[in-house]
Parts: C-alpha cells; structure tokens; sequence
C-alpha cells in the first residue's frame, strides 16, 4: 500500500475514465459465467480424485451437463443483452468483442495454452516429489527455468509488437514453443535421478507461453474499443485460468486412471494417501510401482498437452490479418472513436 501511494500519479497524468453506474453491471452475465466454468472444473475434478470409475455416473455427468448448460445460456444472454441494450450495459461477455475474428481467436488460442501450462505448474512439481524423490521445495524451485523463460518471452513479444502489429506471428510461434516442450517432457524416464534435460524442455513451454500472453494482452488492448478495455482484458484472463484449470482436472483424472490400474493388487488407496507422511512403510517393489505409475501418468498429461497446444496452432490461423495498421494508428483510433461516442452521449437529443 505504501508504494501504491508513493507511485500514483498525480491528477493530470491519470487517463479519463468513465464511471458507470451499478445498473450497467452485467450480473447475470458475470454470474453464468462463473458458475458454468466451475460446474465444468469441478465435474473433472471430481472424476480425477475418485477412486472408481464415475464417467458415467450423476456424480461427473450432472455437473458437466449443468455447465455446458450454464455456458449455452451465458451466450445467448450476451447476444440477447448486446441487441436489447448495446452498450449501456456493461456486459460480462460483449459479443461485439467476439464479433472480431483475431480477438474470437485469441481467446480460444488462450483456453488451450492456458491448459498445459497450468496442468505443468501442477505435475512437473509432484512429478519430481514422488519419482525423484525430492521435497516440495526444491520441486517448486526447479520451475524457475520455466517462469524465468516465460518472463523473458513475454519481453520479447512487447519488442515484437512495440511498433507493428506482429500478433498472428508472436501467436503462432508461442504455439509451437509449447507444443514443442510439452512434446519433449513426454519423453522423461521414470528414473530416481532428475534429468537435467527436463529443466531445459521447460523453457520451451515457458517461453511460448509468455510470448503468448503479452501477445494476447496487446490484442486485448488493440481490437477493444477504449470503453471495453476492462471486459476485453477480463476475458482473456479468465479464459487463460479456465483452460489451466481443465487442464489441473484432466491431470488428476489421467493420474487417477493411471494409479487404479497400474497398482491395482500392489497399492491400495489407503496405503497411496499415506505415502507422503510415512514412505517407510513401503516395500522397494511397492515404491518402484510407484514410481512408474508417477511417471507414466506425467507422459501422458505431456502428451495430452502436446495434441492441446498443437490445436492452439491451428486456432493462432484464425489472428491473421491482412489490413494491419501500426500500433500507434491503432490506438490513436480507438481515442477519436471514444471522444465521438462521448460527444453522442452527451448531445441533446
């Protein structure tokens, strides 16, 4: 707090917002979509940490439904909204958002970077703990080759897009890094001893994926209108979440799948979630079991991964443009449009 108050900028400096009123705030909107992405999660969640098989129960089925229901709604309430108010509402989904073919696309591309990245942040970590046999700390250290590769891309995108609009580029080329190093990982052993060469497979996806989301945040900022900055910013982070927690989801089930039937008659649940707290009472051929189990569930959460990220190349296709002004032009843009918004607003009728 005391450097927020140190730092503000004094009132001349400080950008022309517009306050809107309570009334304008999407809360239907806003409460369908948080509802139908956590109805979605949770039913794989569910599924992942069950210790039988639940894809066709009520128990995965109901929330799945409720969800894709829930998402159903969300759209056609936004459509509904945008005819019936336009923008005097402040909507939680602005299809005139959607309506632009390169931001439609950069939201989908981010759903599906999102997924592996996030899915990576939560296996590599137990990956390491249970078939490298190293504490949570030093687990959660050896990430840093990655979020120092993601830093260090996302500067490279804003030297990229500093003056042109490079986006369909910086997208595609984040794709394939995270395809790339999700397709490496796959390839880890389930040997005792960390591989070094996994640390460095993890800068692939860590740099993509900072390429990839100063990428999108230039596209949030460059195709919104200055009046739907927030909602455009919003959606691209709550997507990137969303498609990292399915991704989070789909480890555990992949992992719960992997457990049930590779330490069937060798492990018992019980035993499993005992295996943090007192790995003493484990036999070697128990832990090597184990080990293997860890191992082959986190190939495949990478290739998963890899088919995830190799769609989001296709979908980067989709922020191509031909017409690409420079960023300047751009935005100089969205300021006269805004200014002549307001004059309308405020112009007797």
């Amino acid at each position: 707090m005391v450097l927020f108050y140190l730092t503000w900028p004094k009132a001349e400096y400080l950008p022309d917002l517009e306050r809107r009123t309570w009334r304008e705030l999407d809360y239907l909107g806003s409460a369908l979509l948080v509802v139908s992405s956590v109805l979605v999660v949770f039913a794989f969640q569910n599924a992942g940490g069950a210790s039988t098989d639940v894809w066709k129960q009520a128990r995965f089925l109901a929330p799945l439904i409720a969800g894709v229901l829930g998402w159903v709604g969300l759209i056609v309430w936004e459509i509904w909204a945008d005819r019936r108010w336009g923008d005097r509402i402040a909507a939680g989904f602005p299809m005139r958002l959607m309506r632009n073919h390169v931001y439609g696309a950069t939201v989908v591309n981010t759903i599906f970077l999102g997924f592996p990245f996030i899915m990576l942040v939560y296996a590599f970590p137990l990956r390491v703990q249970i078939v490298n046999g190293k504490g949570a700390l030093l687990a959660g250290v050896m990430l840093l080759p990655m979020l120092g590769a993601s830093a260090t891309g996302s500067v490279v995108a804003g030297v990229i897009n500093g003056k042109k609009d490079r986006v369909f580029e910086t997208l595609a080329a984040s794709s394939c890094f995270v395809t790339l190093g999700c397709g490496l990982l796959s390839t880890l052993s389930s040997s005792i001893n960390v591989e070094a060469k996994g640390l460095g497979f993890l800068v692939f996806v860590g740099f993509g994926f900072g390429m990839s989301a100063a990428g999108c945040t230039m596209v949030a900022n460059l195709k919104a209108s200055i009046r739907d900055h927030a909602p455009s910013q919003g959606i691209i982070a709550q997507v990137r979440i969303l498609g990292g927690s399915i991704g989070i989801a789909a480890s555990a089930a992949i992992l719960g799948v992997t457990l049930r039937t590779q330490l069937r008659g060798i492990v018992n649940p019980d035993q499993l979630a005992s295996l943090e707290s007192h790995p003493d009472d484990f036999s070697q051929i128990q832990l090597d079991s184990i080990r293997k189990a860890y191992s082959d569930a986190f190939s495949e959460d990478m290739r998963v991964c890899a088919v995830v990220a190799g769609v989001a190349i296709v979908l980067s296709l989709g922020t191509w443009s031909r017409n690409r002004p420079s960023v300047q032009e751009i935005l100089s843009g969205h300021v006269r449009e805004e200014k002549e918004r307001r004059k309308i607003v405020k112009s007797p009728t």
